[in-house]
């Protein structure tokens, strides 16, 4: 594997959840039924732990899953997002918080978020564990757990390198 440098430590990615779940509670504390959506495969451990976060406060969630594919196995989005794998159930009316690993040129989520309206959401929101705040780009997330430099490619905590490392504990960019 490349030469890797550590930038959030799970302790640190702890704690971040643990405050995004704080503001998602507090945001949606007037509904009963918020699905939180794994935007698979890379969102999948942010996704459980922030559905967890949520639980302690009260917020019990439907979980979901939709995989998304704009990377094969490159470094860079191919910018064609495509569904794998959509929803189990029917979106008309229902709330979504769209749970994401990292955020970078916006197309996956602008593609999700497009997607579940289409399909009669009453609203879609999203949370990301990593924002690369790159300019102009097609999307942004209402909760952000970090802010990475534009140029990391990330691995760890759900984030992969061709399929090796998404089970690292911590992020590192390479």
């Amino acid at each position: 594997m490349a030469r890797m440098k550590r930038l959030f430590s799970a302790d640190e990615i702890a704690d971040r959840i643990d405050a995004m779940a704080a503001d998602i509670a507090r945001d949606h504390a007037d509904t009963n039924e918020l699905v939180l959506v794994a935007v698979l495969l890379g969102g999948l451990l942010f996704a459980a732990d922030l559905g967890r976060a949520l639980y302690r406060r009260r917020v019990d969630v439907r979980l979901e899953t939709l995989r998304l594919s704009s990377y094969g196995n490159e470094r860079r989005s191919t910018g064609a997002v495509e569904i794998v794998h959509d929803l189990s159930i029917d979106p008309t009316g229902r709330r979504f918080l769209l749970a994401d690993d990292v955020l970078d040129s916006g197309g996956s989520l602008a593609f999700a978020r497009a997607h579940l309206l289409a399909k009669g959401a009453a609203s879609v929101s999203a949370a990301v564990l990593a924002d690369k705040k790159i300019a102009g780009r097609g999307a942004e997330a209402d909760y952000v757990g970090f802010i990475c430099d534009k140029d990391d490619f990330l691995v760890g905590y759900g984030m992969d390198d061709a399929g090796r490392a998404r089970f690292r504990p911590d992020v590192v960019a390479l």
